[in-house]
């Protein structure tokens, strides 16, 4: 929902203001089979050409949902051995892991939903740091 028209004039007329353009909102690709425009934004592909693409380290993600873990393996938009501690409902889990596989494809990928209010949350980092400890 974009500000009413008479709202956007104000910020126009400062003297410091250059100009003022509606916000680009990105892209739903969950499942598209699409390199995520993070990695080059964040030159990680410029990393991975030096060989540095995540290899030893273990990315954890907490957020509310997850599923769609074997469509995007089919895909090819995450590797086999993603670990799921707990799934939930939605695609921001699949997004997240998404993107930081495209970013760093050598990392290792661990969810958990983070289940609902702060209690919720509190339990999956506490499964997932459990989780680091055993690897």
């Amino acid at each position: 929902m974009g500000c009413p028209t008479s709202r956007s004039r104000r910020p126009r007329a400062l003297p410091w203001v250059v100009a003022v353009t509606p916000p680009s909102y990105g892209e739903h690709s969950a499942g598209n089979s699409r390199r995520a425009r993070a990695s080059p934004l964040h030159n990680a592909d410029v990393a991975q050409a030096q060989g540095f693409d995540g290899t030893g380290v273990t990315v954890a993600s907490s957020p509310t949902a997850w599923p769609a873990l074997a469509a995007s393996q089919a895909l090819g938009d995450l590797p086999a051995g993603v670990s799921v501690i707990a799934a939930g409902s939605g695609d921001e889990g699949t997004a997240i892991l998404e993107i930081v596989h495209d970013m760093a494809p050598g990392a290792a990928l661990v969810f958990h939903a983070n289940g609902s209010g702060t209690a919720g949350h509190v339990t999956a980092v506490q499964n997932l740091r459990q989780r680091r400890r055993e690897r």
